[in-house]
């Protein structure tokens, strides 16, 4: 296995797989095909997506900062915790739902800015996002497994390299062996020995 890279959680399947259900669900088939299914599959699509990108953006920190890392699984249960509990509260909690609303539209605003902008039509006022509060929108929540179980293989304790040796030893083996390392000469003395045995061995048999 080679060593790990920052935010490859989000290549796995699962996570690719629930992005494109949210943009297809939200885009296409809510409009189309307005129900009980469309409208709780988004949940469980950003459910499934959320905690690893949390991930991913931690990951891309420590190496923006030059800080080591390796995939965490305390780190993953963690965003997906806080996943979990955020989601909750949007959906049984109006403060909370309020915050929701004026929060996604404060950071969906620059982009909003951006299409108009381009489309030649003015800057577009602040603005809420709807949300309409649904308590059985919680039965989502159990995607979050979802989520834990795409990511664990990465944040396993047991992953190694492809000579066994555990991946966050590799760096310090390598640098111990090249202090180690021999001259050409000597470290050519072993084969040089090998090969002048036979010769040796002839040349005593050829003296009796």
């Amino acid at each position: 296995m080679s060593r790990p890279v920052a935010a490859e959680g989000l290549l796995h399947p699962a996570v690719l797989a629930s992005v494109g259900v949210l943009v297809v669900n939200d885009h296409w088939a809510k409009a189309h095909h307005p129900g009980l299914v469309t409208g709780k599959l988004s949940d469980f699509a950003g459910l499934v997506f959320f905690p690893l990108l949390l991930q991913a953006a931690w990951e891309l920190g420590h190496v923006l900062l030059r800080q080591p890392w390796r995939p965490s699984a305390r780190v993953l249960q963690v965003a997906a915790l806080g996943t979990a509990v955020t989601f909750a509260a949007v959906k049984l909690w109006g403060p909370a739902a309020e915050a929701y609303r004026v929060g996604l539209g404060v950071a969906r605003w620059p982009l909003d800015a951006l299409a108009a902008s381009l489309g030649g039509t003015g800057l577009p006022a602040l603005s809420k996002v709807s949300l309409t509060q649904d308590p059985t929108d919680v039965v989502a929540l159990v995607a979050v497994g979802l989520a834990l179980y795409a990511g664990r293989v990465r944040c396993s304790p047991r992953a190694e390299s492809r000579d066994g040796i555990p991946i966050d030893w590799r760096a310090a083996l390598d640098s111990a062996r090249a202090e180690r390392r021999l001259p050409i000469s000597e470290a050519l003395q072993p084969t040089l020995a090998a090969r002048a045995s036979p010769l040796t061995q002839r040349s005593a048999s050829r003296g009796h």
